[in-house]
């Protein structure tokens, strides 16, 4: 595996994770609960954002799979301020 390919298992990881957070944060009732799963949600997502600024992931290779679909969990969310 090339490194490109370590750093974007790495984000993906992060946005499943930021995902998985919001959708337990909606499950929720207690508001403090919410508060606290959607804050680590967004500090997970400041993260995924200063990794790519400091290691940008490449340019896909002329092999690589053009067919622009989506990843696996689609986009994540940014927390609800309710």
């Amino acid at each position: 595996m090339k490194a490109n390919e370590y750093r974007r298992g790495y984000h993906d990881g992060l946005r499943e994770a930021i995902t998985w957070l919001h959708a337990r944060a909606r499950e929720m009732n207690d508001p403090h609960a919410k508060r606290i799963l959607n804050t680590a949600a967004f500090h997970l997502g400041a993260e995924v954002a200063d990794e790519r600024r400091r290691f940008p992931i490449a340019e896909a290779s002329v092999d690589a799979d053009t067919s622009g679909q989506c990843t696996p969990g689609g986009p994540v969310e940014p927390p609800s301020h309710r």
